[in-house]
């Protein structure tokens, strides 16, 4: 049985990608950037777009459509509309490609439905919260990626990170 719960003020960042509105705290959202060019590397995993240069280090860029299992879905992204949603892990900062963000909200009070860990993968939904006449999924940023995810992009960036090195010292 589902258990309906009220959610006091809710500050999330309301995005698109793969047709979905979904939505993230905006606690976890350290900037919004339009998209810009991204460097990707040959053999690197689908999933992965890219990466973009901040002040001389690599921030990983993953293609969220392809986690959520949307690409199929998925328009061709538009560089004029996509954005990045950056977010920060324990170690590891992550840019998620995402077709458009379409707001920044506060509101409440916002009624809002739990999903069950083992009904997304990694748990990455936490509840659907009632938001804009209809029922949107809350992502937690930190559930985005699987620790085997994580690992695999932190050891892309150190290899991004190592031959711009290389190039330093040329």
């Amino acid at each position: 049985m589902c258990r309906i719960m009220v959610i006091e003020r809710l500050s999330a960042v309301l995005f698109d990608v793969g047709g979905v509105t979904a939505a993230v705290p905006l606690s976890s959202v350290r900037e919004v950037l339009p998209l810009p060019h991204l460097s990707r590397p040959p053999g690197s995993p689908a999933p992965f777009a890219g990466f973009l240069d901040r002040a001389g280090a690599a921030l990983p860029a993953v293609r969220l459509a392809m986690l959520f299992g949307l690409a199929d879905r998925a328009p061709e992204i538009d560089p004029l509309d996509a954005h990045l949603l950056v977010v920060g892990h324990e170690a590891l900062t992550v840019a998620f490609l995402v077709d458009r963000v379409l707001d920044v909200v506060t509101a409440g009070p916002v009624t809002a439905t739990p999903v069950a860990p083992d009904a997304t993968l990694n748990g990455c939904v936490e509840m659907e919260v009632a938001l804009r006449g209809g029922l949107v999924p809350l992502v937690s940023a930190d559930r985005l990626l699987t620790a085997s995810e994580r690992e695999r992009l932190a050891s892309l960036t150190r290899l991004e990170a190592e031959r711009a090195a290389r190039w330093a010292d040329a």
